[in-house]
């Protein structure tokens, strides 16, 4: 007699998977680099990441530290006053150097 054997591990690899689709490339930021919050699309995300980032939209700060996940994806800890941070993915926030003049 022959037992199918089960694969658990699959979704993981195939979320895994997605996640990499989803942030092919992730950009070398530095500690220290000023950035800006992105300007916030409500439309685009779910509730609680729109409530979260909204507090933050528009503001300078600095990146303070940085985390590779399991998941291949960076965390940045970005400083916007003595008592005020955020947590942030790379494609949350720009930096200000790469940003377009206003012409």
């Amino acid at each position: 007699m022959v037992i199918a054997k089960v694969d658990d591990t699959a979704p993981f690899e195939s979320e895994f998977e997605l996640k990499k689709m989803k942030f092919p490339k992730e950009r070398n930021n530095e500690i220290g680099e000023k950035v800006r919050i992105k300007s916030i699309k409500k439309e685009c995300m779910d509730p609680e990441d729109y409530y979260y980032l909204k507090k933050f939209e528009n503001r300078t700060g600095t990146i303070a530290e940085q985390k590779k996940c399991q998941s291949g994806i960076y965390t940045y800890k970005i400083e916007f006053d003595q008592n005020n941070f955020g947590y942030f993915y790379h494609e949350d926030f720009t930096l200000i150097n790469e940003e377009k003049p206003n012409l």
